[in-house]
């Protein structure tokens, strides 16, 4: 068996402690890039919590928006908040109600809460109904970012089975749409909420208007 003289063995010591070397730095270089690749993905995380996509809303196109992105999107969400404000029930009403107002400005609490108490008073007395049909197409506007959303319809309120009235009312949002967050997830904020009485209508034969359909691009 041949032996390795000393020069040999120190040039085999030196490519060893090289190689490790090698290694050592190879490695060192890989737990960089994988450090700047998990802040960097913490980054982007963080950025997605603050700037939540809105989730559609019922009867928008199947699948996920960022806020704000689609003429389509923005009425639909209007059409939805408005079901919460108009389509009522002694079992829903406080719900519904308190849902509506998560979406609403500050500066337009006051008048709607000041209505909100008159109206489940109403509602739980009279174990009432609130139903609306419209029978127009609705209308969103775009101003430069505050959108004016109205539609003109029918507003049949029962108490249990019993007709009480049903008039026909235009409703109109002011709203902008904005960054969403946990307690409002569709980035809307609304301006304003007004309710106008148009005048009473015989019942309706075909109730069969889905607000989904009637939007008028």
């Amino acid at each position: 068996m041949a032996t390795l003289s000393l020069h040999d063995l120190l040039l085999a010591v030196k490519r060893a402690a090289a190689l490790q070397w090698l290694a050592t730095a190879l490695l060192g270089l890989l737990c960089v890039a994988l450090t700047v690749l998990c802040f960097r993905q913490a980054s982007e995380l963080a950025w997605l919590a603050r700037h939540r996509p809105v989730h559609v809303v019922p009867g928008a196109a199947e699948g996920v928006y960022a806020p704000g992105i689609t003429r389509h999107n923005i009425a639909n969400a209007a059409r939805y908040l408005l079901g919460l404000a108009v389509d009522l029930t002694p079992a829903t009403a406080s719900r519904r109600l308190q849902e509506f107002e998560r979406y609403l400005d500050p500066v337009a609490l006051p008048v709607f809460r000041a209505e909100r108490d008159r109206l489940l008073k109403e509602i739980e007395a009279q174990q009432q109904s609130r139903t609306f049909y419209p029978d127009s197409p609705d209308e969103l506007i775009d101003d430069e970012g505050l959108y004016g959303y109205t539609v003109r319809g029918r507003w049949e309120i029962r108490s249990g089975s019993l007709p009480m009235s049903e008039e026909r009312h235009a409703f109109t949002m002011r709203f902008r749409v904005g960054t969403a967050d946990e307690t409002n997830p569709y980035g809307v904020r609304i301006l304003a909420f007004e309710v106008q009485r148009l005048g009473a209508v015989p019942l309706p034969a075909d109730r069969s208007v889905r607000r989904e359909e009637s939007f008028r691009d």
